[in-house]
């Protein structure tokens, strides 16, 4: 809906109509709170932002790939052979530690690169 309004589509309707799955407002309540003003300054400035969301975006997409390769150089899992392991692959630090309820991938890369 942002880029459509941003492209001057100014038709309650036809963005309402952009909607997705998520939205439970009906679609007569999503038209008519998209009926306003939607000037110059607003496409500028909603343009910026997503920009800004963009390019963060893809910040973030390099720094997780640089953790995931750090973390894999220093993984402790090279000769594991601890309970369970067997033949099986070792199974990574952060593997280890996401399978903890509450711990996703991203706070298993935090506490490995806690210090010691």
């Amino acid at each position: 809906m942002l880029e459509a309004l941003i492209a001057r589509e100014r038709s309650p309707k036809a963005l309402a109509d952009l909607a997705h799955g998520t939205i439970k407002a009906s679609h007569a309540t999503l038209a008519e709170s998209l009926t306003g003003r939607f000037e110059e300054h607003h496409t500028f400035m909603c343009r910026m932002r997503l920009d800004t969301v963009d390019y963060l975006t893809v910040q973030i997409d390099k720094l997780t790939a640089r953790i995931a390769l750090r973390l894999a150089e220093f993984s402790t899992t090279e000769d594991d052979e601890g309970p369970g392991q067997g033949t099986l692959k070792p199974i990574a630090d952060t593997e280890r530690l996401d399978e903890i309820p509450g711990i996703g991938p991203g706070t298993a890369q935090v506490i490995l690169a806690e210090p010691a």
